[in-house]
């Protein structure tokens, strides 16, 4: 029988569902203030209401059959159907149809397994998501049109023997330019556009290298727009990793945050200096900002390896994770914490799972927590000399990534999904 861990305030919980969970998000979809659970499954989209007793044991809605692809956010689950937006979830209800709008930005393809993707934000100001969809030649979230072809994509330039990939994050709703209220900001032709009212506010060229790179090399460069600090303000994080394969690898990523209004100078046509410049060694997995100590503002997790021909040979390789919390608008020089572990050289794929997930500080003792993926997942804390130690595990497989929200995280699993909640 499948028991729950509880320590310290956290608990590792499996919710067995019928068939395998192929996706997760973590969303206020009915805009209660209580986080909620979308789970998408072969035959069924299934939403776990949550509750001041916690997400039940059992869905409160289900429609069957799934969308190829979801959307999950604040008052929204939208979803996509033979390529077009057409049901949209009802907060005061379950689901209802919608009429047929245009076909999403996120790329749903008839047809295709069932996915989801989260929101970009309330571009409106009703306290509600709104869902990012594009037509032919136009981008747009909610009412807000852009006149530019969606052909803005969630990973450009890419060799398929050793990754060259730039992540680009799905569109954001914020202050870019600084000329307030919320833009609706992406990246497009390699940089970041602004824009308000269907008019362009900003456009930031990025420093980043061309495509094509060498067969040899192994880069996963990643562009994040957040606002990292919490000033109202979004801020750019360019992840830059470098390197080539050889006997014994020689690789190193460097972590560049420019806050906002500290982007670029338009009168030199020069990047100005970013508040943050880091370097560290390996082969980068995944960077991810996460409000890793409850303070408000997000922190910085990177997840590297060391790649030699022997760890070719064994089919692991050793694995560094370092946690950076963000201090006067700055990611510390130091790492507040750090875990290593083997990490299975099947993570050297164009999308890959980490091997070992960070949450934020679900309990709120100022430490974040983290669980360790595999056959049996295990709770890891850090101690008192900033190392990741077990403090149990779960008999219930997890698969895929972990849906992360302020003080819940759910896996995907073969048997149903694996739920880490707050218990204070």
């Amino acid at each position: 029988m499948l028991a729950a861990l509880l320590l310290a305030g956290v608990a590792l919980r499996p919710v067995a569902v019928e068939e395998p969970v192929l996706d997760v998000r973590v969303a206020d979809i009915d805009a209660d203030g209580r986080e909620d659970v979308v789970a998408v499954c072969a035959s069924a989209l299934l939403l776990f209401r949550g509750s001041e007793a916690g997400i039940p044991a059992a869905p409160t809605a289900r429609r069957s059959p799934p969308p190829p692809l979801c959307v999950a956010g604040t008052g929204l689950l939208g979803v996509v159907r033979d390529g077009r937006f057409r049901v949209v979830h009802d907060p005061f209800g379950a689901f209802e149809e919608g009429e047929p709008g245009a076909r999403s930005l996120l790329g749903a393809v008839p047809g295709a397994a069932p996915a989801l993707a989260s929101c970009p934000g309330d571009v409106d100001g009703d306290g509600r998501d709104d869902p990012p969809v594009a037509d032919e030649d136009w981008v747009g979230v909610g009412t807000h049109r852009v006149p530019i072809p969606p052909d803005a994509s969630l990973t450009i330039g890419r060799n398929e023997e050793f990754a060259v990939v730039y992540r680009v994050p799905v569109p954001r709703i914020g202050d870019w330019s600084g000329a307030g209220g919320r833009e609706l900001v992406f990246f497009h032709e390699g940089a970041v556009v602004s824009f308000r009212d269907g008019k362009e506010t900003d456009r930031v060229p990025l420093p980043l290298d061309a495509e094509g790179e060498a067969a040899d090399a192994i880069r996963r460069h990643h562009v994040l727009v957040e606002d990292v600090d919490r000033d109202g303000r979004l801020d750019l994080l360019v992840v830059q990793a470098k390197g080539a394969a050889r006997l014994f690898g020689d690789f190193e990523a460097s972590v560049l945050l420019w806050t906002g209004g500290r982007v670029y100078d338009r009168e030199t046509r020069k990047f100005r200096g970013p508040a943050t410049m880091l370097k560290v060694a390996g082969v980068l997995l995944e960077p991810r900002l996460t409000d890793l100590d409850g303070d408000g503002d997000l922190d910085l997790v990177l997840s590297t390896v060391d790649a030699n021909v022997l760890a070719a040979a064994t089919g692991t390789a050793p694995g560094t994770y370092q946690l950076f919390r963000l201090e006067d608008g700055k990611f510390a020089k130091s790492p507040a914490w750090t875990h290593r572990g083997p990490v299975p050289m099947s993570s050297f794929t164009a999308d890959p799972v980490p091997p070992v997930v960070f949450l934020p500080d679900l309990d709120g003792d100022g430490r974040p927590e983290a669980v360790a993926m595999g056959a049996s997942p295990e709770l890891l804390a850090p101690d008192d000399r900033g190392k990741f130690v077990r403090k149990g595990g779960a008999s219930f497989p997890a698969q895929g990534r972990a849906a992360i929200g302020r003080r819940l995280a759910a896996f995907p699993g073969p048997k149903g999904m694996l739920l880490a909640e707050a218990t204070r």
